[in-house]
């Protein structure tokens, strides 16, 4: 019995065992995002200003939860590999590393942030309209953030343990909570965007309780200072294996602010058209994450095992599951764009330019499914130079660039274009780094044939 959670994860059938790990993660990541979809539902409902304003500071929460991920991700990833091995003293080691880390830097990061908020603010791509609103909204949820910051590091810990429902539930109970509560403080209370802020800065505090309730209760490895204490070693690799998820969630909010800088000049109803066109995607991206988030238990613990044949098995199940998924996705979302955004506002001029904006990132949506899960792929591997790059090459070389010069050339309509420029090029640049990483796994796979060939003929002998 005390092998359970191990033998279920190397052992049970590969469909069967994604679709476990993966239901909750997409059902958690849908969650997140019908929240994110529903705030700006009720800040619509306040002002163009308002949800223009969420929109301008959706960049400094992703930086926040980027830098969580870091540790939860690079702790999770690891910990699965040695969970594999069957050393949970190791993996213990990487959980206490993980979750202190996350706690002492998120505490850092929001002295600074609230210290420099107005400026902050304005930095963020805020003008005079926005900005006194956007401070509204923030402070509540800066004040949390060490806290959220955990959120993030908890719920990997628990689904790359096997425990993807209570990851789940320990997540989306304070969205769902959130869901309630936030009218009732906008409007109610009558505290507008403030209470926005302070429901959800409230929400995610009850979500730390019960992802710590359900981490003591089932975890096989610990974050207490009874055992474990922090390790250069442990340091370096926890690090190195979570940058990827800190590039991906970083340079996206680096992106996103970007973009919002570059629809200004547009005025206040571009960065709200944006805002909307944003959140529709991520929620169909946030599909392809969840089957990205149960891939990779699969794959730490397969590694570790060396059940090379249930990776590959598994990679290529969740390609296929994500790509009939966003493809379909796809083509609703530009036969419905003006629809979709007109659920969010009303505005003749957020309607069209979010539907053009909209159309433009739906039409590269399909060529996400393999970037997405090369990434995961590689970082759960070791791989994390190339799972590295990925972000580095969408977000930032291939995306950047493009926003500094064709709007200058093209108005509103240069913006449109740049993402579907940088989600081409990633393509083309990462499926010949897929084939390698295939070939590498291929080679693991023989050589440990190999190995056990040897020691079968060797007992033979004997």
């Amino acid at each position: 019995m005390k092998d359970r959670p191990y033998s279920h994860m190397v052992s049970s059938p590969v469909g069967r065992l994604l679709s476990e790990m993966a239901a909750p993660a997409i059902i958690s990541s849908l969650v997140t995002v019908i929240y994110s979809l529903i705030d700006a539902l009720y800040l619509g409902h306040l002002s163009v200003a308002a949800l223009a304003a969420s929109g301008a500071v959706m960049p400094l929460t992703i930086i926040f939860k980027s830098f969580s991920l870091l540790f939860g991700m690079g702790a999770a990833n690891k910990a699965s590999v040695y969970l594999g091995k069957k050393q949970k003293d190791k993996a213990s080691a990487y959980a206490f590393q993980g979750f202190w880390l996350s706690v002492g830097f998120s505490v850092l990061l929001t002295i600074v942030c609230l210290g420099a908020i107005h400026p902050l603010v304005r930095l963020l791509g805020s003008n005079e309209q926005i900005a006194p609103l956007a401070v509204l909204y923030l402070i509540p949820i800066l004040i949390v953030s060490p806290i959220n910051g955990v959120n993030y590091v908890l719920n990997p810990l628990l689904r790359f343990q096997g425990y993807a429902t209570m990851a789940m539930v320990g997540i989306c109970s304070g969205l769902v909570l959130n869901i309630g509560l936030e009218p009732l403080f906008i409007f109610k209370l009558g505290l507008g965007i403030l209470g926005a802020g302070i429901s959800t800065a409230l929400c995610q505090v009850f979500s730390f309780a019960v992802l710590l309730i359900f981490f003591a209760i089932k975890s096989e490895i610990g974050i207490g200072f009874k055992k474990s204490r922090f390790q250069l070693d442990v340091f370096k690799n926890l690090i190195f294996t979570g940058l990827p998820s800190l590039l991906r969630n970083g340079m996206r909010a680096l992106s996103l602010d970007l973009v919002d800088v570059a629809c200004s000049p547009f005025g206040t109803a571009a960065i709200a058209a944006v805002t909307v066109a944003n959140r529709i995607v991520t929620l169909f991206a946030s599909v392809r994450g969840g089957i990205g988030q149960g891939y990779q238990p699969i794959c730490g613990y397969g590694f570790g095992a060396e059940k090379y044949s249930r990776i590959k098995k598994a990679f290529k199940l969740s390609i296929i599951a994500c790509a009939i998924f966003l493809v379909s996705a796809s083509i609703v979302s530009i036969a419905l764009a003006p629809q979709l955004v007109a659920l969010f506002q009303k505005n003749p001029e957020v309607v069209s330019r979010g539907a053009s904006y909209l159309r433009f990132l739906s039409a590269t949506l399909p060529l996400t499914t393999l970037i997405a899960m090369f990434n995961m792929n590689c970082q759960t591997l070791g791989k994390n130079i190339m799972a590295s790059c990925v972000p580095l090459l969408r977000h930032g070389l291939y995306l950047i660039p493009w926003l500094f010069i064709l709007p200058h050339f093209l108005g509103y309509r240069g913006v449109e274009i740049c993402q579907p420029i940088a989600d081409i090029c990633t393509f083309l640049t990462v499926v010949p780094m897929q084939v390698h990483v295939h070939k590498w796994l291929g080679k693991l796979e023989n050589k440990l044939g190999g190995s056990m060939m040897k020691a079968n003929l060797g007992s033979d002998i004997q």
